[in-house]
C-alpha cells in the first residue's frame, strides 16, 4: 500500500504526526546508548533528535514496507551507527 507513495510519504503524513517532536525530546537518551525503531518507515522520526543521533552507540530502524525502508537507508546513509531492516516487527 505504502510502496508508491514512498518519494512523498513524508509530506502528506506530517500534519498527521502532530507532536514528534516532544515526544522525541522526552526521550532519555545518554551518549552511547541504543535506539530501535519499530515500524519506522522512512527515517524521519529520527531527524527529531537532531545532532544527537551520532553519539547514539547504534540506532536501529526496522519496517515491513520496502519502499519506505529504502528512503531511511538514503536519508541515513551517512551514518555509520543507523541500521535498516525489512522485517516484519511481529515476527
Amino acid at each position: 500500500f505504502y510502496g508508491p507513495q514512498a518519494a512523498h510519504y513524508d509530506g502528506f503524513r506530517e500534519r498527521l504526526l502532530a507532536g514528534r517532536e516532544a515526544l522525541y525530546a522526552d526521550l532519555d537518551l545518554s551518549p552511547g546508548a541504543s535506539l530501535i525503531e519499530i515500524g519506522e518507515g522512512t527515517g524521519r522520526n529520527l531527524a527529531c533528535l537532531g545532532p544527537a543521533i551520532s553519539q547514539l552507540a547504534r540506532v536501529d530502524l526496522v519496517d515491513l514496507c520496502a519502499p519506505l525502508l529504502e528512503q531511511a537507508r538514503r536519508r541515513w546513509s551517512g551514518y555509520p551507527n543507523v541500521f535498516c531492516h525489512h522485517a516484519d516487527a511481529c515476527s
